[in-house]
């Protein structure tokens, strides 16, 4: 025997952690997790569709402003085919679904005015 080895008794062994269990434990809190989320996916998901059906397809709506939005974002929703959704009513129903799901939080960040009107 080396200098550098040990012997690993049974005793050793014993006091190992039980892996089984771990692994086990792991695994339902990943379960847990994506419950939680693929829920909240799946809510926000069906909040986007409804706001995307107020759109007509392909009809000009007045009263627009133009925005910037990265070239990534743009590129992205361009390659999916959401109901032959432009990216413009994608856009606006993504933030529709966004606006009505924390409409609570957004209330906090809305700066109170002072006016006696």
């Amino acid at each position: 025997m080396r200098k550098n080895e040990q012997i690993t008794s049974e005793n050793d062994l014993l006091q190992l952690p039980d892996i089984d269990g771990l692994v086990r434990d792991i695994k339902q809190q990943e379960t847990i997790k994506n419950t939680e989320e693929e829920s909240k996916n799946t809510d926000f998901w069906s909040m986007f569709m409804q706001c995307s059906e107020q759109y007509e397809y392909h009809k000009k709506i007045a009263d627009r402003r133009a925005v910037l939005v990265d070239v990534e974002i743009i590129d992205t929703l361009k390659n999916c085919d959401i109901n032959k959704m432009p990216v413009c009513t994608i856009v606006n129903a993504v933030m529709r679904a966004f606006i009505a799901q924390h409409q609570d939080i957004l209330r906090q960040h809305t700066p109170k005015r002072n006016s006696l009107i």
